[in-house]
């Protein structure tokens, strides 16, 4: 690892930090701020009755963004849409 801290760069809850377009490059000046060879970032809208997952992965080698719906309660909302992109950086690390 790059920074000597394990495999876990770095980690932050910015509420409001950003929007769906901003995401691919608030994963850039996270990755060059600590140094990770990979950031994530979610941003997680609710709506009334529907709520949106929109998730952003850049890498060395590629930069992913897409979006996912969830119809489920409020509450889960957060911890679905952390596993969902957790799996899905799994994956691709796995790839």
């Amino acid at each position: 690892p790059a920074l000597d801290r394990g495999t876990f760069a770095d980690g932050r809850l910015l509420p409001g930090a950003a929007g769906r377009e901003q995401l691919v490059e608030a994963a850039a000046a996270a990755q060059q701020e600590t140094g990770a060879e990979v950031a994530l970032q979610l941003l997680l809208e609710t709506g009334a009755e529907q709520h949106a997952l929109f998730v952003a992965m850049r890498s060395p080698s590629d930069e992913q963004s897409w979006e996912r719906s969830y119809g489920g309660a409020l509450p889960n909302a957060p911890y679905w849409a952390v596993s969902l992109a957790l799996d899905y950086l799994r994956r691709q690390l796995a790839a």
